[in-house]
């Protein structure tokens, strides 16, 4: 499949006058940086498990690290935004092709990439804890959590049942909680048939509810919480989908663009570089305006602002992005793990394995158990909506051509 194909402008005259996304590599890349950021966060400030030394200790090395990757954590705003621009302009894309939503395929498709490779988690994790005499509640509680998504509100309201290594997946509960609503309140209230003057504004005010109330809880809600309450967060996830709104209606400006985007993507990585996760001016407005610079930034590379997706489009990044919801539901387990078991190592090689240890699972994850279930997953796929959905993401629907760029991916 082709790599250079970027978003389509509906054809002259086209009936139902959406915009279509082809292949975009770079985001692809922009998957590759957020899950990089994530989890060389993880790697330099995770302590130890069980009283385990820290993977990587206070040294002049570690210090300096971490001082360039302070809100490595952001990362996973970036996969809320992305997200939601993505799977917008899929099922705006399906309705305006279809004239309806098929709300049991897309069901479909998104448990044949979230579910194998995470049951498969869930299996070994089961037998570890079970082999080497990990608690048996938090390994349960968890593992309910993480079945049933919703980690995020085990974490706040009983964070013993939290086993280590098990944190991450209150992004993922986040976004399955709003997926759980959000095709179907599409489809009712900001359908491709719905009027821009309507729909536009009526997303910007949830947007708003959202931020602002979050704001309003600063001083009486412990950050932890407005982290990652899904009612507190998904105002990350609507911003996308206001721009795949604007996008898709063909209502974005393209004058000044590339300028526009450059500077929120420097912002952006300025801010992964000195954002602290406990700083209160995140949940006050900084959690909202990072949400716009990263969709700006999005627009920027659907809109095909940089050649071939500029840093974006690296194949390094690209090839990150493709399996990066492997890599990000085991890394925090192999940290974990080793940590425990190489307490006296050396912190280099502490690293040094866990480094491995996480590319071989992640490489293991995705050509047995993640790429056959998106082969399977063609078979709900919507016919006629642009390329095949394709790969990889911090969570969403994907086919199995290495290659291919899934519009519908995180």
């Amino acid at each position: 499949m082709g790599e250079n194909l970027t978003a389509e402008n509906p054809p002259r005259g086209a009936k139902d006058g959406v915009r279509r996304l082809g292949q975009v590599p770079g985001l692809d890349g922009v998957r590759g940086i957020a899950v990089l950021s994530v989890v060389i966060y993880h790697f330099v400030y995770k302590s130890g498990a069980g009283g385990a030394p820290a993977l990587i200790p206070n040294t002049p090395f570690a210090i300096s690290l971490r001082s360039g990757i302070v809100g490595g954590w952001l990362g996973v705003d970036i996969f809320f935004v992305l997200s939601g621009f993505l799977i917008t302009a899929i099922l705006l894309d399906e309705q305006g092709l279809k004239g309806k939503i098929r709300f049991g395929a897309f069901y479909m498709r998104r448990a044949l990439r979230l579910l194998p490779a995470l049951y498969a988690l869930l299996a070994i994790y089961a037998v570890y804890s079970l082999t080497t005499g990990l608690p048996y509640y938090p390994w349960w509680q968890s593992s309910l959590g993480i079945i049933f998504y919703y980690t995020n509100w085990l974490g706040i309201y009983n964070p013993a049942g939290l086993a280590r290594g098990t944190g991450i997946f209150w992004s993922l509960a986040v976004e399955e909680q709003f997926y759980l609503i959000w095709p179907v309140t599409l489809f009712l209230f900001f359908g491709i048939n719905r009027r821009a003057r309507v729909v536009i504004p009526g997303i910007i005010a949830m947007i708003l509810f959202i931020a602002v109330r979050r704001a309003l809880m600063v001083d009486s809600v412990g950050w932890v919480s407005l982290l990652s309450r899904t009612d507190t967060r998904i105002d990350s996830l609507l911003v996308g989908a206001l721009f795949a709104q604007l996008w898709v209606r063909n209502l974005t400006p393209r004058r000044g663009l590339r300028v526009a985007s450059t500077i929120a993507v420097g912002v952006v990585a300025f801010s992964i570089m000195i954002g602290k996760v406990g700083d209160s001016r995140w949940y006050a407005y900084g959690l909202t305006v990072i949400a716009v610079l990263v969709a700006i930034g999005i627009l920027g590379i659907v809109e095909g602002v940089w050649e071939n997706g500029g840093i974006f489009g690296a194949r390094p990044l690209r090839l990150l992005g493709r399996v990066s919801y492997g890599l990000y539901i085991w890394h925090t387990m192999v940290i974990d793990t080793v940590t425990r078991y190489g307490s006296t190592w050396g912190w280099g090689t502490r690293l040094v394995v866990s480094v491995a240890a996480t590319a071989t699972v992640v490489w293991l994850s995705w050509t047995f158990i993640e790429t056959p279930a998106l082969r399977l997953k063609r078979r709900w796929e919507v016919r006629g909506i642009g390329p095949s959905p394709a790969v990889g993401e911090i969570d969403l629907a994907v086919t199995g051509h290495p290659r291919a760029l899934s519009p519908e991916t995180n």
